[in-house]
């Protein structure tokens, strides 16, 4: 939590009271004979922290391709829907962009068909009124709620284009569409650009309303554009 100290996300999970357990972490990593941590960013974190560099390893977070993987038959069906699924995964609304999500879908949907699936632990009603604040029709929003891990693959498979818009960090759950062949849609963590290194995904800023809708929109007009992000990252998924 160090490096992100101003952010308020951070503030939030990590205040000065944690230190009851961030100070045992400490002392019991600086013990460790080696360090796992899932980004190079992270190790040097922990090397700009005091820690020695030789002992750290960076193991990259992957996901199982034979579990999290394209159905063809879920594939065909949805490129004869008359309407786009966009599916977002949520736990913490401010973190994850859910307003600017909310207002650029506003915005997509005065030209293009499209519904917004969100799966999320945040209660509904919290939800309704960011759509009430953005002016979002409910009839274009499907609250999905608690996903069960089972039924992640074929939520996945059914969405025309996934989007995380996190302000910091990486999600499994990037890896886990681009694995079903769904074209994802994320932002530009430093996390995140450690995996993502050659258009296997678009990437946007995450407080950009107006680049997010573009983007959006002009991946949904152009089938060539999906198919080839489709196959990219589940390329990329594969290797990891």
């Amino acid at each position: 939590p160090f490096p992100f100290a101003e952010c308020s996300f951070f503030k939030k999970y990590y205040s000065v009271d944690t230190l009851v357990y961030d100070l045992p972490l400490i002392l019991s990593a600086k013990a460790a004979q080696r360090i796992i941590v899932p980004f190079n960013i992270t190790k040097r974190d922990l090397v700009r922290l005091g820690f020695n560099k030789t002992k750290i390893r960076v193991i990259h977070p992957g996901t199982d391709t034979k579990r999290f993987k394209p159905h063809p038959a879920i594939i065909k069906s949805k490129y004869k829907r008359r309407h786009h699924i966009i599916l977002s995964l949520i736990k913490d609304p401010q973190y994850e962009g859910l307003d600017v999500l909310l207002q650029a879908f506003s915005r997509l949907i005065k030209s293009i068909p499209a519904k917004l699936w969100i799966g999320s632990t945040v209660r509904r009603d919290i939800v309704l009124k960011y759509m009430k604040k953005y002016n979002v029709p409910i009839d274009k929003v499907r609250y999905l709620g608690f996903i069960k891990d089972s039924e992640l693959p074929l939520i996945y498979n059914k969405a025309s284009v996934f989007v995380m818009l996190q302000r910091a960090g990486f999600s499994l759950s990037i890896l886990e569409a681009m694995a079903c062949g769904t074209p994802t849609i994320a932002t530009r963590t430093e996390d995140i650009l450690e995996i993502i290194k050659n258009n296997e995904a678009i990437l946007v800023n995450p407080l950009d309303v107006e680049e997010i809708y573009q983007r959006l929109e002009s991946l949904l007009l152009n089938k060539r554009q999906m198919r080839e992000l489709s196959i990219k990252g589940r390329q990329l998924a594969e290797m990891y």
